[in-house]
């Protein structure tokens, strides 16, 4: 976990941490507003969440079209790998300081992530969604910052543009029904096929299951 001044919050710490950690030892970094914030959060990690339903956001943008059919289709099937999880699609636009993404509702300014927080993980595809902007509610700013002032665990969303087929190996690797509990696990093997889906930066708890009732390896779903 690092809490970081907001230009450095800007940099893709997962990507710098891959290429320059010594050994083939594989970290997952997660950012945080403040020090204080994951104090006062860090209580609510196993508590039942405000919902255990999944919700999307999707572009009809043509060029989305295969992706958006693709998680459609795999939230809809049973069981679900994923669980209190908001998955948002669509371009991203930089305007006084803010990402406004183009989702399928519409675009989404700061408003749109105010009841966001009733999900545990929110995950993002959408250039740049993941920049943040200083001094808005609290230390960081910016989409990431307003999902965890309300709520939301986890914040998964890149801080550049990224490539079509890096976002849908990561949604790929989230969504497996035999892959590892926790987010950052899944994150990391995702990391370990496509070395662009470091431009994703998570904020938050890393150690985040992927669906709130799997407690334990026994628990996995089949």
């Amino acid at each position: 976990m690092l809490a970081v001044e907001t230009d450095l919050a800007e940099l893709p710490w997962q990507d710098l941490v891959r290429r320059y950690w010594p050994g083939n030892e594989r970290v997952f970094v997660s950012l945080i507003p403040n020090f204080g914030w994951a104090s006062r959060s860090y209580k609510d990690m196993e508590a039942f969440p405000k919902t255990d339903e999944n919700f999307k956001n999707l572009s009809d943008k043509p060029e989305f079209a295969e992706f958006k059919n693709e998680i459609e289709n795999d939230l809809s099937r049973a069981p679900t790998p994923l669980g209190s999880t908001a998955i948002f699609l669509g371009h991203g636009k930089r305007e006084n300081g803010f990402t406004t993404i183009e989702a399928g509702t519409g675009l989404l300014g700061r408003d749109a992530w105010l009841d966001i927080g009733k999900h545990r993980i929110v995950v993002i595809h959408s250039c740049s969604a993941g920049v943040l902007q200083g001094g808005f509610l609290g230390d960081l700013g910016g989409v990431p910052t307003l999902a965890l002032s309300t709520g939301s665990l986890l914040v998964c969303a890149p801080v550049t543009e990224v490539p079509l087929r890096t976002a849908r190996t990561l949604h790929r690797h989230l969504v497996s029904t035999n892959g590892p509990l926790q987010f950052g696990h899944r994150y990391l093997q995702a990391l370990a096929e496509d070395p662009w889906v470091g431009v994703y930066t998570c904020y938050g708890f890393g150690n985040r299951f992927v669906a709130p009732r799997l407690k334990s390896e026994s628990e996995r779903i089949p």
